[in-house]
């Protein structure tokens, strides 16, 4: 079982670049660093409630490059499928740390998401399906103008959590994960295929109601000429907590 997420994660991630590298003009590399707190709010054994905030900055040199605000209603059925809904609202600064402009940029993202959970012995998978619907405000070098523009985002993300500790409620677990993002809109004309995200992480839980998780996130986007890309490397740091309204059944 193991070998097989392997192989499906590399392949995914090879198609990926090698498409890429055939019509490949500019690569921008930039390093950035993602702070994440979390919290899920159990209702009961289907309900539940999570919020994110997430602050992203690029670290040379140290400059804000997005801010987030995530609230999503989700609802678990027992056949290990979860359907959700909410929104998200993003602070957008330029994408060039060097920028003098400090121009922020609003974007507004309702979502659906279906999560389909297979569970094995030591190993977890999830097939992660997101929908969004992302309106950004208009905007010149300088500063905002009247009106959004809308594209549309589909996510599918493939990831696997190997369980390499437990005891109790504490648990320390390794995290993989690659996700593939495809849009269109009336501006999307040569990037239709927007990113690749590939993600390493450990996670540990000392608590039941606790968690932290540290890793390593490579982020290959296309630009908007279709030729130009950035290729991102991010370390990702996240707190996630847990409130339990009701006990799980």
């Amino acid at each position: 079982m193991k070998q097989n997420i392997l192989v499906v994660l590399l392949l995914l991630s090879v198609v990926q670049f090698t498409n890429a590298a055939v019509t490949m003009q500019q690569v921008t590399i930039q390093a950035l660093t993602w702070t994440r707190l979390n919290n899920t709010l159990q209702i009961d054994s289907h309900w539940s409630i999570y919020t994110e905030a997430d602050n992203r900055i690029f670290d040379s040199p140290a400059k804000e490059s997005q801010a987030v605000l995530r609230l999503m209603v989700r609802y678990g059925f027992k056949s290990g499928i979860t359907i959700g809904a909410g929104y998200a609202s993003f602070f957008n600064f330029p994408n060039n740390p060097k920028s003098k402009s400090s121009l922020m940029i609003p974007e507004l993202r309702p979502a659906v998401d279906v999560t389909f959970q297979q569970s094995f012995k030591r190993v977890t998978v999830y097939h992660r399906n997101v929908f969004e619907n992302r309106f950004t405000h208009n905007a010149s070098s300088a500063e905002l103008k009247s009106g959004y523009t809308f594209t549309f985002r589909y996510r599918y993300r493939l990831q696997a959590e190997f369980l390499l500790w437990k005891k109790n409620y504490s648990k320390l677990k390794f995290i993989l994960s690659d996700e593939l993002m495809f849009q269109m809109g009336k501006t999307i004309v040569y990037n239709v295929f927007d990113q690749n995200r590939i993600y390493a992480a450990l996670g540990y839980e000392p608590l039941k109601w606790l968690g932290f998780e540290a890793g390593y996130l490579h982020i290959f986007q296309q630009r908007s000429s279709g030729v130009d890309f950035y290729s991102r490397h991010v370390f990702r740091f996240s707190i996630h907590t847990k409130i339990f309204v009701a006990h799980k059944k």
